[in-house]
């Protein structure tokens, strides 16, 4: 969860679709993690998740 913590504080984007897309072991255990994988499916988490970096890259 810290890494989360830390992707966020830092609204770091380009961190956000390496771990949405990377298939690295650490990677996987960090969307494993995430705080949106107990309340939505792996495609609505997905689908969450670009719509946020799509609404990021607009501002």
């Amino acid at each position: 969860m810290v890494e989360w913590e830390r992707v966020v504080a830092d609204k770091d984007i380009s961190t956000v679709r390496r771990i949405r897309i990377s298939d690295t072991e650490t990677d996987r255990e960090i969307r494993n993690m995430s705080p949106l994988s107990v309340l939505l499916s792996e495609s609505e988490r997905l689908r969450v998740l670009d719509l946020l970096l799509f609404q990021r890259t607009r501002e």
